[in-house]
C-alpha cells in the first residue's frame, strides 16, 4: 500500500460491526510490514471508521509504534489510543490485537508484546452503515500508510495466547 487504499465493500462494515456488537470482543490479525519510519496521524493500516475523528477501531502506525484506537461505551467516538509495540521498517510482523471487556492484548510473532487492563466497555455505540472498512488510509485520504499488508482477518472473539502462537506458526 503506497499512497492508496482499499475499501472491500459496504457489507463488510455492517457484518463486522454486527458480529462484534453481539460478543463485545474483537481480534485483528494481519502480517504488517511498514515501509518507513516515521509515519504519523496515526497512519491507518486497518480501520472501521467514518472519518479521522469517528471510528469503531483503527490499527495504525504512529512514529515507530503500532497503535490501536478503539471505541467502546466508555470512550469517545474517536476511541482510546493504545501504544502496542515498536516496529522496524522492512521487517514483517505477524500481529494479533485482541480485546474483550477489561483486557487488550497485542501479540507480535506469537508472543505477547503488550497487555493492558482496559476499563470494561461494550461495542453498543459501534456504527456500520456510514462507516467504511478500509485498508491503508482513512476515509477521505487524510492518513495514508505505506507498507505491506497480508493475511488480514477480523474476528468477533478474543484470541488467547496459545491460539496466537499457533496462528504465528501457521
Amino acid at each position: 500500500i503506497l499512497g492508496g487504499a482499499f475499501v472491500p465493500g459496504e457489507s463488510f462494515s455492517r457484518e463486522i460491526r454486527d458480529a462484534c456488537r453481539k460478543t463485545d470482543e474483537l481480534a485483528i490479525e494481519a502480517i504488517v510490514t511498514t515501509s518507513r519510519i516515521p509515519q504519523f496521524g496515526p497512519a491507518r493500516i486497518i480501520s472501521l471508521s467514518k472519518n479521522s475523528a469517528k471510528r469503531n477501531f483503527t490499527l495504525g502506525q504512529e512514529n515507530d509504534r503500532l497503535v490501536l484506537r478503539l471505541q467502546t461505551s466508555k470512550t469517545s467516538r474517536n476511541g482510546m489510543d493504545f501504544k502496542l509495540a515498536q516496529l522496524e521498517a522492512g521487517k514483517a510482523y505477524h500481529v494479533v490485537v485482541t480485546y474483550k471487556s477489561g483486557l487488550l492484548v497485542c501479540y507480535l510473532n506469537g508472543k505477547i508484546a503488550s497487555q493492558t487492563n482496559f476499563a470494561s466497555g461494550t461495542f453498543d455505540e459501534w456504527h456500520g452503515s456510514s462507516y467504511s472498512f478500509i485498508f491503508g488510509n482513512e476515509v477521505g485520504g487524510v492518513r495514508p500508510w505505506e507498507g505491506y499488508l497480508d493475511g488480514v482477518a477480523i474476528y468477533s472473539r478474543f484470541v488467547r495466547p496459545e491460539e496466537a502462537a499457533k496462528k504465528f506458526e501457521l
